[in-house]
């Protein structure tokens, strides 16, 4: 059996119950603090642990996960343009 970490850090600004373009607010300035990559793994993560308990917002997480790597795979793309 894995055992996955406990998420220490949490996304400030951020519920699943929230409309979907605050959402991304708040995870638009959550990447500026850090980088998309670890923004998107703990949206996964979370998804993972509460696939379960709470499906529905396991769905949430994992499909904010997939718009915050889609929206950095965009902005990388027309800055390495630039």
């Amino acid at each position: 059996m894995i055992r996955l970490p406990k998420p220490k850090k949490t996304i400030s600004g951020y519920h699943p119950t929230m409309p979907v373009s605050a959402r991304h607010r708040a995870l638009m300035k959550k990447i500026k603090k850090e980088t998309a990559l670890s923004v998107g793994r703990h949206l996964l993560l979370l998804s993972t642990l509460t696939k379960r308990t709470i499906p529905k917002a396991s769905k949430i997480y994992k499909m904010n996960s997939k718009w915050v790597f889609k929206t950095s795979a965009k902005h990388l793309a027309t800055k390495k343009k630039s």
